[in-house]
């Protein structure tokens, strides 16, 4: 999605798209269950990974909150968290959020999933342009984990 404003254009979202040969449901538990997404994203989740609910997502020192907001059985799987490093974190309230969305879909080979993190172009200015930096080489980086799981 691309937002125009006078004389420039923001990007509102980092979206990837990648196709596994696995069933939907082995991917499915890699993102919506909490040992599934701890195998290649988080160290450690803490709470019930479940709608609703906020999580704190732990890597090594550092801990994010995440509230799941969707999970549609093998189909969507999203949480809102706020992004960035934590030596510039920003009050846990939904002016800075960024949804996260993992939309699966069956192939012939398998599954397509697609990952979607929007709502970049609400955060404060300084902020958005480094989150959209950081987590667009940050997610290059986990869904390769992610692939790995499948390769």
């Amino acid at each position: 999605m691309q937002l125009k404003g006078c004389n420039m254009t923001l990007t509102d979202a980092i979206e990837r798209t990648l196709d596994f040969a696995a069933p939907q449901d082995k991917v499915w538990a890699a993102i919506a269950t909490a040992p599934g997404i701890c195998s290649w994203f988080c160290e450690r989740i803490i709470g019930d990974w479940a709608p609703g609910n906020t999580v704190e997502m732990v890597w090594g020192e550092f801990h994010n909150k995440a509230t799941v907001v969707q999970s549609d059985p093998m189909s969507l799987f999203a949480y809102k968290w706020v992004p960035g490093m934590p030596d510039e974190a920003l009050p846990y309230e939904d002016a800075n959020m960024t949804r996260v969305e993992f939309h699966l879909a069956p192939t012939p080979m398998g599954t397509r999933l697609r990952m979607v993190e929007s709502g970049f172009s609400k955060l404060p200015p300084d902020h958005f342009q480094r989150c959209m930096s950081d987590n667009s080489a940050g997610w290059d980086e986990e869904l390769a984990k992610l692939t790995n799981l499948f390769a």
